[in-house]
């Protein structure tokens, strides 16, 4: 057995070892000390476009289930997501050659829009069925 735990070990060293991981890892560690609290502020105001996004579709799926004749709803907040989702895929293979910010920005207005949207359509007051809140 102590021959398979050496035979493990090495495989395992050779496995780390290689050149492009101890690259991949200098450059990890050189991208972490040059993080800056405006880079965590970005991260963290996109994570929160993010979650409003995210709310405003599933409030979409959510009345559509709800309220019937409001089938319409399923395909756009597939298509949101999916428009969501092909712009940052896009951006991040560099197709589209944004700034950071105007990206953010369009991440921004997309969720802004869409928890927006979704409020209030959930929330209005109409005579054809809208959902009110109970107080």
């Amino acid at each position: 057995t102590d021959q398979a735990d050496s035979d493990d070990q090495g495989d395992l060293s050779d496995q780390t070892d290689s050149p492009d991981q101890v690259d991949a890892l200098y450059t990890l560690a050189n991208q972490l000390a040059h993080f800056t609290l405006s880079d965590m502020g970005m991260g963290f105001l996109e994570r929160a476009f993010a979650l409003l996004f995210h709310i405003g579709v599933s409030v979409l799926v959510f009345y559509a289930c709800k309220e019937k004749g409001r089938f319409h709803l399923y395909p756009m907040a597939i298509l949101l997501h999916t428009a969501m989702d092909f712009i940052a895929g896009l951006a991040m293979v560099k197709v589209i050659h944004l700034p950071t910010l105007v990206i953010e920005g369009i991440f921004g207005a997309f969720g802004i829009l869409t928890f927006c949207a979704a409020y209030f359509l959930l929330y209005r007051h109409d005579s054809d069925g809208g959902l009110t809140p109970n107080r």
